[in-house]
């Protein structure tokens, strides 16, 4: 299935090794199962196509942005812009919280999952990109959105 400007309902940002395999794969179903078309590039990109470029086209033709937070989100430059792209399209954008919380995102916290990789990953960035995806992190967090913790029996 190309990534095709207007074939897609629903982009699912995510950093693939934390959950590609199993939260993102699932809720890529289970949005195709309700009528839905979802991207998710394992699934949405075919072999030989230039990834980025077809991400970007799905994540500007998509009207629902679900960006699921992991532990090792902020470790990817590639999930930290996909956001700071879904933020500019003003589009709904609807958080899941996966093994972290919202305060995570604000990146306030000494020892916290993002915090470190903003010291560990990004410490030799520009700084406007650095204060760039820390803002668009926070104003992520205050979006009403899914915490796994709240869903766990």
């Amino acid at each position: 299935m190309a990534a095709v400007p207007g074939m897609f309902d629903v982009f699912l940002n995510h950093r693939g090794p934390d959950v590609k395999q199993n939260f993102a794969a699932h809720l890529h179903q289970a949005l195709q199962e309700a009528g839905c078309r979802p991207f998710l590039d394992m699934e949405s990109l075919e072999k030989g196509q230039h990834g980025q470029k077809k991400i970007y086209e799905a994540l500007g033709c998509a009207n629902v942005h679900v960006a699921i937070f992991s532990e090792h989100y902020a470790d990817s430059n590639f999930c930290l812009d996909e956001l700071c792209a879904m933020l500019e399209t003003k589009k709904l954008i609807i958080p899941v919280f996966y093994d972290v919380s919202p305060n995570d995102l604000h990146c306030k916290l000494h020892n916290g999952p993002y915090t470190k990789a903003f010291r560990k990953t990004h410490g030799r960035r520009r700084a406007s990109e650095v204060k760039k995806w820390k803002d668009a992190l926070c104003m992520a967090a205050e979006l009403f959105g899914f915490q796994l913790a709240n869903y766990n029996g």
